[in-house]
């Protein structure tokens, strides 16, 4: 499903927050609530919760691929440099931190 499609669907039933500038975390805690208060989900309800998971993913990514460069060629940091830096605050990824020690070895 779309992400498009399914933010469209989350306003249709009134699961999206409308007030200020709502987030996909902030769609996706609405849309669990929604769930656990017992309110009927549609059919669909498990490719709308896995297209905002997968939104969010992407936004994890993008942001982390930002921090990289700002990093890298911003800050004239080294890849070790770097990799320090970025497996403090990103510790719990195990794919990124695969990715560094390929990075990082001799």
């Amino acid at each position: 499903m779309k992400y498009d499609v399914t933010i469209q669907k989350l306003i249709d039933a009134g699961w999206y927050p409308t007030d200020g500038q709502p987030s996909v975390a902030a769609a996706l805690d609405m849309f669990a609530q929604q769930a656990s208060d017992g309110a009927h989900l549609p059919d669909d309800a498990p490719a709308i919760w896995y297209a905002l998971c997968q939104e969010l993913r992407w936004l994890a990514d993008y942001h982390e691929r930002n921090l990289v460069r700002h990093l890298k060629y911003d800050r004239g940091l080294t890849w070790e440099q770097v990799a320090g830096a970025v497996d403090a605050g990103l510790s719990s990824r195990q794919a990124a931190q695969a990715r560094w020690s390929r990075l990082i070895s001799p």
